[in-house]
């Protein structure tokens, strides 16, 4: 079990119907990243899923921000190998669904209220006695496979996101 701690990076990005500038040059947003995962491992290879709070979103180029709050439910592969007696590499690969709790619409774009989007993360983590440890780690998503847009203008929204985080570590 993995309680994480961390911030996102986000970037939005808006394929247009009708050209829009405002929405076509977004930058990115920096928000916090937090849940808790658990993994189960067969000798080095396994299944990871959880909940984790994730906060995507953009500010246009007029500077209107649009926050875009998500609880993510990951579905990986999960991989690791010993470095030492007690440090581990660990790894995640696979798609994620996301549920949205809040955003900032506007006129100009509606987001969907599900994400469904790939992600992958490598962490370090470093185990104080078999049972407990601390890790670090970072994980990129890109989501928005389904089209977050929900709107005759846009033709498709996506988002990529780049997290880094700390956890605390549980194991039996």
């Amino acid at each position: 079990l993995d309680i994480k701690a961390g911030v996102s990076i986000s970037n939005t990005k808006f394929e247009m119907n009708i050209p829009n500038d405002t929405l076509e040059r977004t930058t990115s947003r920096v928000g916090p990243l937090f849940g808790a995962v658990l993994s189960v491992n067969f000798f080095g290879v396994g299944f990871t899923s959880g909940l984790e709070y994730s906060s995507k979103g953009f500010e246009t180029s007029t500077g209107e921000k649009a926050d875009l709050n998500y609880f993510n439910i990951p579905l990986l592969f999960y991989f690791d190998f010993d470095i030492g007696e007690k440090v581990r590499i660990e790894g995640n690969l696979g798609p994620y669904f996301g549920v949205l709790l809040s955003s900032s619409d506007s006129p100009d774009y509606k987001i969907k209220n599900f994400d469904f989007g790939l992600l992958g993360n490598l962490q370090f983590a470093y185990m104080f006695n078999k049972y407990m440890g601390v890790l670090l780690g970072g994980k990129y998503e890109y989501g928005g496979l389904n089209n977050l847009g929900n709107n005759e203008e846009i033709k498709k929204i996506t988002t990529s996101t780049i997290n880094i985080y700390t956890a605390l570590k549980f194991e039996l």
